[in-house]
């Protein structure tokens, strides 16, 4: 899954951090952070996080203001729904440094 700033198409990431829930970012090519939300029909947003890991894989939700999960979804071009989820390829605490954040996990699109 990637975000698109300025033209670029650029990664998104779930960082290592000693909050509750790990913040999904886009990280440019400058180093660059850029926060992931959802947005609701009347236009709220909220945060999209990692929650929690089940085995190699992170769940994925939108954090509502009262705690409350709701699921995050990708379409295709296609306009194929898939689930967004959190991927762990190594056993360790940190995936990667990329552009001087500790990444702790890739975000991927998984066919339902």
């Amino acid at each position: 899954i990637k975000a698109f700033v300025n033209g670029a198409e650029i990664p998104i990431k779930i960082i290592k951090t000693t909050d509750e829930y790990s913040p999904l970012k886009a990280i440019d090519y400058n180093g660059n952070f850029y926060d992931i939300k959802a947005i609701t029909e009347n236009g709220k947003t909220y945060p999209i996080a990692g929650i929690n890991k089940e085995g190699n894989i992170i769940n994925i939700k939108a954090v509502a203001d009262n705690g409350s999960f709701y699921a995050v979804k990708a379409f295709s071009p296609k306009g194929e729904q898939n689930d967004v989820k959190g991927i762990k390829i190594f056993d360790r605490p940190v995936e990667m440094n990329m552009r001087g954040a500790k990444v702790y996990g890739h975000v991927k699109a998984i066919k339902q």
